[in-house]
C-alpha cells in the first residue's frame, strides 16, 4: 500500500508481496475445487462414461475350477527308490505337478479330446460376427483415391512379397501352435503351500466350456500319472533285467576266481591249514630255542676245559669240572698209588725197585689221566659242534616255515577278499533278481495314480470378469483424482488474478475495486461509461463509484491528479478512465479527462466525438489548453483528446512541460483523469506518473500475467509514482463469487439482479 506525508511526498514504495496461501490450506482447496467443480465432475462423468461403454462392450469370461489332491504316496519297486519312487509332496513337487498341468502335450490332448478346433470360442470362422461401435474403414478405397498408381503397385507388390503364401502343412501346424497357444492361456494352476490339493482354473468366455476344460484337465492328468507309472515300471524291468545279466556274470566270474586261488595254494580248509602252520612254527621256534641253549652251555664246557687244561692244575681242576667216571677211577688210582708210594719211601731206600715200580705205575697212571681228559675234552669240542650244527639247522626251518607262513597269511588275505567279492556278488544278484521279479508282477497288475479328482468343476453362474462394479467404482474413483489434479494443476498454470486479495497479496498494492465485465450485447448497444450515465444502479456504475470512493480515500486527502494505467493494451484503463471522469463529473467537480496516449489514443473513439486538435498540439506550442479543451453539455466533463504529431512522442514529454501541465490542471479543476499508455509497451507513461498525485493501475482479471503486473508495478515505482491501487476490470461476476474469499466479496450477479428488480 502507498502512503503519502501531508506534502503528498510519497514515502514508501510498492510494499513486499505477502505471503500466499499454503498450499495445504483446506479452505483454499476447497475453494478451488468448488470453482472447478464443473471440471472435476465433468472428467468422473466422461472417464466413468468411457470405462462403461469400454465394459459394455467387453466379452465376459467365465472361470471353472476342479480339484485334485495327491495321495499318500507309496514306493514301486523298493529298495532302489530312485527307480520308481514317489517323493514327498512340498512345494516344489506342486510346482512341478502344474507345469505339467500346463503341458503342450497335455494341452493337445485335451484339444483333441474335446475337439476345440471346431468350437466358436477357438476358431474364429465359426463364432458369429460381432456389432461394431464404428464401420469398417475404407482405407483401401482411400489409398486407390490418394495415392498414384505407381505407388499402389510398388505397396502391392511389396505386400505379395511379404505374404508370401506358406505350405498347407505350415499353415495347419501353425494355426494348431496358435489353437494350443490360445488354449493354454487360459489354464490356471494354484499351488497352495501347506496343502496337497492343486486347484485347476480355466478361464473362458463360455462358461460351459470353462468347465468341461477343467474337468478334463484333471482327468487327463490322472491318466497321465497311471501311465507314467507304467512307463516307468517298464523302464525299471528293463534296467533290472540288464543289471541281472551283468550281476549273474560278475557273481560267476567271482566265484571261479575263488576256486582257482584256492587250487593254486593248495588249501581246501583254509582255517585248518593255517593253525597248523601256527603249530609247526611254533615247536620249531621251542626247538631252535632249546638248540642254542645247548649250543651255548657245550661252548661254555668246552671253552672252560681247554682254558683249565692250559694251567699247571689244570688236569686236576678239569677232572673236577668234567666228573668223568674213567678219570675219577684212574684218579681213585693215582690216589692208592700216591699213598703206597709214599709207604714205601718211608720204608725203601730211593732206588728200591718196588719203590721205582709204584712210582712208574704212579706215571703211568697220570699218562692216563691226561689222555682220557684230552679225549674228554675232544667229546666236548665234537659236541659243542654238533650242538652249534643243531642250532643252524633248527633256525633254518624256522626261517623257512616263517616264509611259508607269511605266504599262506597273503594268500589267506586274497582268498578273504574274493569270497568276500563272490558273497557280496551273490547277494547283489539275488536281491536284484528278487526285485526284478517284483518289477515284472507289479507291471502285470494294476497301478494306482498318486492323484485324484476331489471336486469337479461345475458351469460358473457369474462371470469373474470384468468386476463391473468394482471397476466401475474405481474408474469413477480414479476420474475424480484425475479431474482434482486438473482442477489443482490448471489452478496452479492460471497466471492471471481471480480476486482482489489475489492481487494484493502477490503484487503488495491495494484493491481499490472490480469492475464487472459487460455483455458484447449490451456493449453494442452502448459504451461502458454509458452505462454508468444511463443506468445509475447498474452493477457497473456502482463499481465506478465504489473505486472512486476507495481512491478519495486513499493516502490521505483526496488526490487532484490521477492516471489510469495499465502493464498490456486492451485491459480496460480507457473504459475505468472515462468512467471515472464522468462519475467525478456528475458529482459536480470540475472534472477533467485528458488522453495521454499519444500513439494509439481511444478517448475520442469512447466519446464518439473527432480528434483534429490535442494534447500534442499543446505540448508541441501549436495551441493552448483551453484551445484544445472540448466540454461535455451532458455530464458536464471536459475533456482533451490526443491530437495529432508530427514529431516523436518524446519530445513532446519533457519533464519541465508535463510539470507545468499538472500543474495548470490542478488549478484549474477539482478533478484530473489521464488515460496513459501500457506501461510495458512504452516509457510516455512513466514520464508521467511522477507528476501525478495517484496512479490507479488497470488489471484484466483472469487474463493478465502476473509477472507483467509485477513488472509494470516495478517500473512505476522506480520512476516515482505513487500507486494508489489495483482495480480488477472485465469480472466475470459468476466466476469470481467462487474466488471472492477472504476480505472482498462481491457478488455482482445478485446485486445486478435486485437493481433488475428494484
Amino acid at each position: 500500500m502507498v502512503t503519502q506525508r501531508a506534502n503528498e511526498e510519497p514515502i514508501d514504495s510498492v510494499a513486499e508481496p505477502s505471503a500466499p496461501h499454503s498450499a495445504f490450506d483446506l479452505r483454499v482447496m476447497l475453494h478451488v475445487l468448488w470453482r472447478r467443480r464443473l471440471l472435476v465432475l465433468g472428467t468422473a462423468l466422461l472417464l466413468s462414461g468411457l470405462v462403461a461403454l469400454v465394459l459394455a462392450r467387453m466379452t465376459p469370461l467365465y472361470v471353472a475350477e476342479s480339484q485334485l489332491v495327491f495321495e499318500t504316496q507309496r514306493e514301486r519297486t523298493v529298495s532302489f527308490e530312485e527307480v520308481l519312487q514317489s517323493g514327498n509332496f512340498d512345494y516344489t513337487t506342486g510346482q512341478t505337478e502344474a507345469a505339467v498341468l500346463m503341458s503342450r502335450d497335455l494341452a493337445e490332448r485335451a484339444i483333441a479330446k474335446l475337439n476345440l478346433a471346431r468350437h466358436p470360442v477357438f476358431n474364429p470362422e465359426l463364432a458369429p460376427a460381432k456389432p461394431r461401435l464404428l464401420p469398417p474403414l475404407p482405407w483401401r478405397q482411400w489409398l486407390d483415391d490418394w495415392l498414384p498408381p505407381w505407388a499402389m503397385a510398388a505397396l502391392r507388390g511389396q505386400a505379395a512379397e511379404q505374404a508370401a503364401m506358406p505350405s498347407p502343412e505350415q499353415q495347419a501346424r501353425a494355426k494348431h501352435e496358435r489353437l494350443v497357444d490360445a488354449f493354454l492361456a487360459g489354464i490356471e494352476v494354484d499351488v497352495p503351500e501347506r496343502s496337497r490339493v492343486l486347484k485347476v482354473r480355466y478361464t473362458s468366455e463360455d462358461h460351459q466350456l470353462a468347465a468341461q476344460v477343467a474337468n478334463t484337465l484333471a482327468e487327463l492328468y490322472i491318466q497321465e500319472t497311471v501311465r507314467r507309472k507304467f512307463d516307468a515300471t517298464a523302464r525299471a524291468t528293463g534296467w533290472l533285467n540288464e543289471q541281472v545279466g551283468d550281476l549273474r556274470l560278475r557273481m560267476e566270474a567271482a566265484q571261479a576266481a575263488l576256486e582257482e586261488h584256492r587250487r593254486r595254494i593248495g588249501y581246501l580248509n583254509v582255517e585248518g591249514q593255517g593253525s597248523l602252520l601256527a603249530q609247526q612254527l611254533a615247536q620249531l621256534s621251542g626247538d631252535l630255542l632249546r638248540a642254542r641253549t645247548a649250543r651255548a652251555e657245550a661252548e661254555a664246557r668246552d671253552r672252560q676245559v681247554r682254558k683249565l687244561l692250559q694251567t699247571q692244575d689244570g688236569v686236576q681242576a678239569a677232572a673236577a669240572v668234567l666228573q668223568s667216571p674213567i678219570v675219577q677211577r684212574l684218579r681213585e688210582q693215582e690216589a692208592k698209588v700216591s699213598r703206597e708210594l709214599t709207604e714205601l719211601r718211608t720204608q725203601l731206600r730211593d732206588q728200591h725197585p718196588r719203590l721205582l715200580l709204584k712210582e712208574n705205575e704212579l706215571e703211568d697212571l697220570k699218562i692216563s689221566i691226561g689222555r682220557e681228559m684230552q679225549k674228554v675234552a675232544q667229546s666236548l669240542s665234537n659236541e659243542h659242534e654238533l650242538a652249534l650244527i643243531r642250532e643252524r639247522s633248527t633256525g633254518r626251518e624256522v626261517n623257512e616255515l616263517r616264509r611259508a607262513f607269511e605266504e599262506q597269511n597273503n594268500a589267506l588275505v586274497r582268498l578273504r577278499s574274493l569270497e568276500s567279492e563272490a558273497r557280496a556278488a551273490g547277494e547283489v544278484y539275488q536281491a536284484v533278481l528278487l526285485r526284478f521279479k517284483q518289477t515284472d508282477v507289479q507291471e502285470v497288475g494294476l497301478e494306482k495314480p498318486d492323484a485324484r479328482l476331489i471336486s469337479s468343476a461345475v458351469p460358473p453362474a457369474e462371470p469373474a470378469y470384468p468386476k463391473k462394479p468394482l471397476i466401475l467404482a474405481a474408474a469413477l474413483v480414479l476420474a475424480l483424482a484425475l479431474g482434482v489434479l486438473l482442477a489443482f494443476l490448471l489452478e496452479y498454470l492460471d497466471a492471471g488474478f481471480r480476486s482482489l486479495a489475489h492481487a494484493e497479496s502477490l503484487t503488495g498494492v491495494q484493491g481499490l475495486g472490480l469492475l464487472p465485465a459487460l455483455s458484447r450485447r449490451r456493449l453494442r448497444r452502448r459504451a461502458a461509461h454509458e452505462v454508468m450515465v444511463e443506468e445509475p444502479n447498474a452493477p457497473y456504475a456502482e463499481s465506478v463509484r465504489g473505486i472512486r470512493a476507495a481512491l478519495m480515500l486513499s493516502g490521505g486527502r483526496p488526490p487532484k491528479t490521477v492516471l489510469v494505467g495499465s502493464a498490456m493494451p486492451g485491459e480496460g484503463k480507457t473504459s475505468l478512465a472515462v468512467s471515472l471522469a464522468r462519475a467525478a463529473a456528475r458529482s459536480g467537480q470540475r472534472t477533467l479527462l485528458i488522453d495521454f496516449d499519444l500513439r494509439n489514443p481511444s478517448v475520442h473513439e469512447n466519446l464518439g466525438v473527432a480528434n483534429f486538435k490535442g494534447l500534442a498540439d499543446h505540448l508541441s506550442g501549436d495551441a493552448d489548453l483551453s484551445a484544445v479543451t472540448e466540454y461535455d453539455e451532458r455530464t458536464g466533463l471536459s475533456y482533451v483528446t490526443a491530437g495529432h504529431f508530427d514529431r516523436h512522442p518524446a519530445e513532446l514529454l519533457a519533464p519541465a512541460k508535463l510539470q507545468q501541465l499538472c500543474e495548470r490542471v490542478k488549478f484549474a479543476y477539482d478533478f484530473v483523469v489521464f488515460d496513459t499508455a501500457p506501461v510495458l509497451a512504452v516509457a510516455d507513461t512513466l514520464a508521467l506518473a511522477r507528476h501525478v498525485d495517484r496512479v490507479v493501475f488497470t488489471v484484466e482479471w483472469g487474463t493478465t500475467q502476473r509477472e507483467a503486473v509485477q513488472a509494470a508495478l516495478r517500473q512505476l515505482t522506480d520512476a516515482g509514482a505513487r500507486i494508489a491501487g489495483v482495480v480488477l476490470s472485465k469480472v466475470n461476476t459468476r466466476r469470481h463469487a467462487a474466488y471472492a474469499y477472504g476480505t472482498y466479496q462481491y457478488y455482482y450477479g445478485a446485486y445486478a439482479g435486485g437493481a433488475r428488480r428494484g
